[in-house]
């Protein structure tokens, strides 16, 4: 071959691959510069006027803002904003859960499955609750891993977080991890799986009556929730037949429900009337409950 037909080759190949280089720095996502010390203390001052001013709207704004910084610092601040008492909008809490998925940095990574890990009494159960929900939806290799390490948490609501997480990822990873952790639990006779972070309330006689629209899914369990929940409780009335087949499916109609407690104090009658006649009552309450769960592939227990 010809000295200047091999430059020339060379020249071809050295230009093919300045072309790939350039192709795959446009194709790969930008990199975050984070925020200046200013723009820090700016989107903190923002987010603690957007609180004051309850303003659910300037409040996930504020929340997106602060992710932006990507850092060490506004992963602390999101997950103290995610158990905060003042959280009463679900909107709200998947800011705080989407703003920690996006983050890129391995500084802000690495904290957060750190805190999952090493942030592990019981006191700091809702902080790694709302990393679990993070998880769910972040795009990390190791986030499965982690999940699956606290499917062994020592607070239920935990376990049930990182099990929740795990079946929205898909991974099959995680199947043997949950599998084990399943059978453990199936061995502890008096486990009740209540997460009761959000909950919807059904009243039920020969009719129903929901705390809230069901359209608008599970309530955060705030204390504005909660006292709004008690006073509607204190205000109903008892009457009419108890038909409990009514009330549970209205309540399965809301697939995001993974426990439902069914309280009665009367047999159950069946909301069906036949030829006429009046409702019936049905068996034992103990007994039908016993043959509710079975059919179900659940379990009874008291409480």
């Amino acid at each position: 071959m010809r000295p200047h037909a091999r430059r020339s080759r060379i020249v071809v190949l050295a230009a093919a691959f300045l072309a790939s280089a350039v192709l795959a720095a446009a194709a790969a996502p930008p990199a975050r510069a984070g925020l200046s010390e200013k723009e820090w203390t700016a989107a903190k001052q923002a987010l603690e006027q957007a609180f004051a001013a309850g303003d659910s709207g300037r409040i996930c704004e504020a929340i997106k803002t602060v992710g932006l910084d990507d850092s060490r610092r506004a992963v602390d601040l999101l997950l103290a904003v995610g158990v905060s008492d003042r959280l009463d909008d679900l909107a709200i809490y998947e800011a705080v859960r989407q703003s920690l998925a996006s983050m890129i940095s391995p500084e802000a990574r690495a904290h957060i499955l750190i805190t999952l890990e090493r942030k592990d009494e019981p006191r700091y159960w809702a902080r790694r609750c709302v990393i679990c929900d993070a998880l769910a939806v972040a795009p990390w290799k190791d986030a499965t891993a982690a999940l699956c390490k606290r499917l062994g948490d020592r607070v239920l609501y935990v376990v049930s977080a990182a099990a929740k997480a795990l079946a929205h990822r898909k991974d099959p990873a995680a199947v043997p991890s949950l599998i084990e952790r399943l059978a453990d639990l199936e061995k502890a006779k008096d486990v009740a799986w209540i997460d009761v972070r959000q909950a919807h309330i059904i009243a039920f006689s020969d009719q129903i009556k929901a705390w809230r629209p069901s359209r608008q899914g599970l309530q955060p369990a705030t204390s504005g929730n909660k006292a709004d929940a008690i006073a509607w409780i204190a205000s109903l009335q008892a009457n009419g037949a108890t038909h409990t087949d009514d009330a549970l499916k209205e309540a399965l109609a809301n697939l995001d429900v993974n426990t439902i407690v069914l309280l009665r104090r009367r047999a159950h009658a069946c909301s069906r009337r036949r030829h006429g006649a009046a409702d019936r009552p049905a068996q034992d309450p103990r007994e039908f409950l016993e043959e509710l769960a079975t059919a179900n592939g659940g379990k009874l227990t008291k409480v």
